[in-house]
């Protein structure tokens, strides 16, 4: 039996995911959470502990070093990524880094250096690395687009392992030792393990089916590949350059305002110093928890991937510009919560970014960028700040660290807003270029983002292509609502509608249902064009379910051939296909439609019947007589009748009668549950989405047929979740048959269907034609 997905609650629309994600979202949320609270105790003692004993003045020669380490670590782990599995490579990390810490924990009451040594290898070496590898694990989890959703919640772990480091540093500062503190560390790392495990273990039979679907092969790194690399070379450069001069100008303020509190107090600086870098990091960390839950998510798929990028440019540039005028603990503070906030959207939108660069070089592109560019950033940085030490002092020295910071700012905006041109280049490029199958289909996922200009037409050009793959041509039918100007691809749909293909003919229509406006109103001529083809294809077509669907595409185009056309099929045809006409003539607002359908009110025909109504409905003079209807199938006893009075609800969004469709829900009855768990969709209510999903993915194939039908007037965001929850659970089930599970020749053909493989599900109707 097919497993079930969990009820959808509240908190998946609050976070904008869905109900099979959750799994994945909490391993990888524990992990990072784990990661954070030890290395914001690790980094907070690090600097009071260096500024306790040498001063503020020496600050950046500890970034310097903790670069350089950095930097070594990288080049160690670039040739161990070769050589070990990433969950592999994670579990030594965390246990040799405990190593280092306890040695350090241990020598720490004896031997200062050798406790500072051991504490700057284990952060700035392998804590530094165990991150940049638990980000390509973690990105491993996701597609592009569940990216866009799933990682401002996940990363929204390390916002509240900062709350929590920051609160025990505040909390015990002043009751244990620096060594203590060391201990926590372990533990919060140790902790990691266990997920790390449980995942390796659940993920194999995904893994197994991701490789049925497409060999890897090592591509060459094209010029638009490498342009793009360039790009993020010069973001990360940059992003921590400004990171470590602000991390300067803040720590600087922190330090004047508690010397002159520990001057006027006379307690211990440095316990004072790491009670309040904590409370600060605690201030930070809730200021970017709130926009990490509740916008990050809805802010990366508004204003795609290098528009969130560039919006935490513009709100530092603000920041640093206030510092300019007036330079003080208050404005350093503002600058440093702003940064926080904005940074956690830039570094979601940056890893979102990875997905543009080939698997077989993604890896070592992250261990270059993170593990070798970041340091020279904090170095190129750091020595900005030794360099205007030297020449600056006092106010004077202030205000030039302030305006390097804004200047710094300004190349970023310009290097990012160019960033995301190339980022469009270098997708368009793996998308035109032939390559395997799997990465045109993420090069058009990731077209589906917001934030593309001038894609469309490379986009029809391939949807045009009958030599194209299968599977990418209906992936693009698929997200054609994800892009902008519809009427641009209207001809290349006209051309799939041509085709010889019927699975890619279904899908343009189906392209066709789901666009928000048909009717083209400053389009006539292609109005015109598409209502022809759709005649002719009405005129040439057997299968009854095509049929129907051409029939309500043509009444979304409301014109007066189209309205000719319905009132043909309304006197010409029966069954499903004057059912459909009824429900198309509904769409006009004339009240001359009431003469043609109100007839119909009293047809022996229960479908006709309530469709009819459905059509009327609108109109004052025939209301209460539709209502009358409705609420004669609502309460009938007759299962058949009932579920078509469910599904009135849902067409005319009667959202105070929700709870109707509620108390159905629990029918046994398959046509009532199911017109109650799609109607409720129609409410904009996710409570039913189990039952439709699962009703999906049955093997009764007359069932997924009438579901598909029902779910043609829902929301097209929503139809979209389906898809991706459908997605993971085909990958689940694939998995088991990967694993010598039974399976019959239906089941096969139905899981490559929901995996989008569809040149695999042409073979499988060849063969079965055979």
């Amino acid at each position: 039996m097919l497993r079930s997905i969990r009820q959808i609650s509240i908190l998946n629309k609050i976070f904008n995911v869905n109900g099979n994600e959750w799994s994945k979202i909490r391993i990888a949320w524990f992990m990072r959470f784990f990661y954070r609270t030890s290395f914001v105790i690790g980094w907070t003692l690090l600097v009071a502990v260096f500024v306790s004993s040498y001063g503020i003045y020496y600050l950046p020669y500890l970034f310097i070093t903790n670069a350089v380490f950095t930097a070594i670590g990288s080049v160690l782990y670039n040739f161990l990524l070769e050589k070990f599995h990433k969950e592999i490579l994670l579990i030594y990390t965390v246990f040799i880094s405990s190593a280092f810490l306890l040695t350090a924990a241990i020598l720490g009451k004896e031997n200062f250096v050798l406790f500072f040594s051991f504490l700057v290898v284990s952060i700035s070496v392998f804590f530094m690395q165990f991150k940049i590898v638990l980000d390509g694990y973690i990105e491993e989890m996701f597609n592009p687009l569940q990216s866009e959703r799933t990682f401002p919640l996940i990363e929204s772990a390390e916002t509240i392992g900062g709350i929590i480091g920051g609160l025990l540093m505040f909390s015990l500062a002043n009751f244990v030792d620096s060594n203590s503190l060391i201990y926590l560390m372990i533990v919060s790392l140790l902790l990691i393990v266990p997920f790390i495990v449980f995942y390796k273990n659940t993920d194999e039979r995904i893994n197994s089916f991701k490789k049925s679907f497409e060999s890897k092969k090592d591509t060459p790194v094209s010029a638009s590949q490498k342009s793009y690399i360039k790009g993020l070379f010069l973001i990360v450069l940059l992003q921590w350059l400004i990171f470590n001069i602000l991390e300067f100008q803040y720590t600087n303020a922190v330090y004047q305002n508690v010397s002159s509190v520990v001057l006027e107090g006379g307690s211990g600086f440095e316990h004072v110093f790491i009670h309040d870098l904590g409370a600060l990091f605690m201030l930070f960390s809730v200021s970017a928890l709130v926009i990490q839950f509740f916008i990050g998510s809805r802010l990366i798929s508004y204003l795609g991937v290098f528009g969130s990028m560039i919006l935490h440019v513009v709100v530092t540039f603000l920041s640093f510009f206030g510092m300019i005028l007036s330079f003080n603990f208050t404005t350093a503070v503002l600058a440093k919560n702003n940064f926080t906030m904005t940074s956690v959207i830039h570094l979601n939108a940056y890893h979102i970014s990875y997905y543009a660069i080939h698997e077989d070089v993604r890896e070592h592109t992250r261990e270059f960028l993170d593990g070798i560019i970041r340091p020279i950033g904090a170095i190129i940085g750091t020595f900005l700040l030794i360099l205007m030490q030297k020449v600056f002092v006092g106010s004077s020295l202030i205000f030039s660290v302030n305006a390097v910071m804004l200047v710094s700012t300004l190349i970023a905006f310009y290097v990012t807003y160019i960033q995301g041109k190339k980022y469009t280049n270098s997708v368009l490029h793996d998308l035109t270029n032939r390559n395997e199958k799997f990465k045109r289909l993420t090069a058009v996922t990731i077209l589906g983002q917001k934030g593309h200009a001038s894609v469309n037409k490379t986009l029809c050009e391939v949807l045009s292509d009958e030599s194209e793959s299968l599977s990418v041509r209906i992936k693009i039918l698929k997200l054609i609502n994800n892009f902008d100007n519809f009427a641009d691809f209207i001809p290349s749909v006209i051309k799939c509608l041509g085709s010889k293909e019927p699975m890619l003919r279904e899908f343009a229509l189906d392209a066709l249902i789901s666009c928000k406006n048909l009717s083209l109103e400053d389009k006539v001529f292609l109005r015109h064009d598409l209502f022809l083809v759709l005649q002719k294809f009405y005129e040439s077509e057997k299968n009854e379910d095509t049929l129907v669907k051409i029939i309500f595409v043509m009444s979304l185009l409301s014109n007066v051939c189209t309205l000719q056309f319905l009132l043909d099929i309304l006197n010409k045809e029966s069954g499903a296909k004057r059912v459909e006409a009824i429900v198309g003539l509904g769409r006009f607002n004339d009240t001359d439609v009431i003469k043609v359908l109100s007839p119909y009110l009293k047809s022996k025909s229960e479908e006709e019947k309530i469709n009819a109504a459905i059509s009327l409905f609108k109109f004052d003079s025939i209301h209460r007589e539709c209502m009358k209807i409705l609420s004669g199938f609502l309460s009938s006893k007759n299962s058949l009748k009932l579920s078509y009075g469910l599904y009135a609800l849902g067409e005319l969004r009667l959202n105070e009668k929700k709870n109707i469709c509620i108390k159905y829900l629990r029918s046994n009855n398959t046509d009532v549950k199911i017109n109650s768990a799609v109607s409720l969709l129609k409410l904009n209510n996710l409570i039913g989405l189990d039952v439709v999903v699962n009703a999906m993915f049955s093997h009764d194939e007359n069932l997924i047929k009438n579901v598909k039908y029902l779910l043609r007037s829902v929301d097209a965001r929503i139809l979209c979740e389906i898809d991706r929850i459908l997605l993971q659970m085909a990958a689940d089930e694939m998995g088991k048959i990967m694993d010598g599970g039974n399976h019959d020749f239906y089941m096969l053909k139905h899981l490559y269907e929901l995996a989008e493989d569809y040149d695999e599900v042409k073979n499988l109707n060849n063969i079965s034609n055979k």
